[in-house]
This record gives structure tokens, sequence and C-alpha cells, in this order.
């Protein structure tokens, strides 16, 4: 009986870490310093950084051209409309004419 249950335990652990994580999304979370999503991001997703379209380097990237320019335009022209997601609400306000 109780090595079933450690089986149960064990399938069940290993199901919960198999879930597909949109690491995009979570990279450009995490660069915002939401910490949930940071926690799951360096948890699931940091050791593909490099894969990343939208890693934490091409958002601090992304937020440069955006500081610079003030044009949210320039930044989906050269990084890709979903790049937006690296901004938030302030960085927007502050930087986006």
């Amino acid at each position: 009986m109780r090595y079933i249950f450690l089986f149960i335990t064990l399938v069940s652990s290993c199901m919960q870490n198999d879930k597909n994580y949109d690491c995009e999304d979570l990279s450009m979370k995490y660069y915002r310093g939401l910490p949930k999503e940071s926690h799951l991001y360096v948890k699931h997703c940091k050791k593909k950084e490099k894969e990343l379209k939208y890693s934490p380097e091409i958002c601090k990237q992304a937020l440069g051209t955006l500081m610079m320019s003030g044009s949210l335009k320039l930044v989906e022209e050269k990084f890709g409309k979903r790049a937006k997601g690296c901004f938030n609400k302030v960085d927007l306000e502050r930087f986006a004419k």
C-alpha cells in the first residue's frame, strides 16, 4: 500500500512539472518583474533563454528603443508586435508618444 502511494505521488509530481509554459510570455513578465511569473520563468524557461525571441535582453533593447524614439510603432517594426508585452503601463505612459 505504501508503495502505491509513493508511485502515485511520483507520477503526479512528474505530470505537474510537464506543463507547457509559454516561455516567451513568461520571459516578458520576468523582465517586467512580476514575482509569480518570474519564479516560473527561472524554474522552467531560463535554460532556454538563448532560443527565445523575446528574451530579457531583447526586452531591454526594445525598452531602450522606446525610450530613445518614443515610437511604439518603431518598436513593433523592429522587434515585432508582441514586444509590447515587455513594457508595463508606466513605461508606455512615460515613453510612448
